[in-house]
């Protein structure tokens, strides 16, 4: 109730620290009554209080956090927003955009963190070297603005599965780990 911003788009927990929570803001689903965020905030006492990393008062690039991940051994957080893929490699203190465009989501595999998958508008996009760069996926047939999540199966995580605000919602899977899909 007393953090400087409600409108709570993303809750990660830092799985090597308990008392160490990171919370995205903002709303970038872009409805009609969204709410802007201010960034992204850290907590080091489970909760108790926040501090922001991003200081959004004035940086456009993290009004709208739509998705928060980490990797395994919390050496690095990513952001999913409206202006790119960021990721920190010092627990939220300095912030480096590695690819631009409207992101939705992104999901770190959870048994190699130098993969990782990501969800764009209109599209999927994957990475295997920790998330410094990106490539597009192939064979998604969806509409340029349409709205991807995304996901790995905890059982295999070669196989991701991406949900599409296309044709009133579709499913489509990959089974080489998010770098080709096909329509289920």
């Amino acid at each position: 109730d007393f953090m400087a911003n409600l409108s709570i788009s993303s809750l990660i927990f830092d799985p090597t620290d308990s008392d160490v929570i990171y919370a995205g803001t903002g709303e970038g689903t872009f409805n009609i009554d969204n709410v802007r965020g201010l960034g992204i905030f850290k907590s080091t006492d489970k909760g108790g209080s926040w501090q922001s990393l991003t200081n959004t008062a004035d940086n456009f690039d993290f009004y709208w956090v739509n998705r928060l991940t980490i990797s395994s051994d919390a050496s690095r957080v990513f952001a999913a927003t409206h202006t790119g893929i960021w990721y920190s490699n010092d627990g939220g203190t300095i912030w480096t955009l590695a690819s631009s465009g409207r992101t939705y989501d992104v999901d770190v595999n959870p048994n190699d963190d130098s993969k990782l998958v990501a969800g764009r508008r209109g599209s999927a996009f994957y990475s295997t070297d920790s998330g410094i760069t990106w490539n597009q996926a192939n064979g998604l047939s969806i509409a340029t603005s349409s709205r991807v999540e995304i996901a790995y199966a905890r059982s295999n995580p070669d196989i991701v599965y991406v949900s599409a605000d296309n044709n009133s919602g579709e499913i489509w899977k990959s089974t080489d780990g998010g770098q080709n899909y096909s329509l289920i």
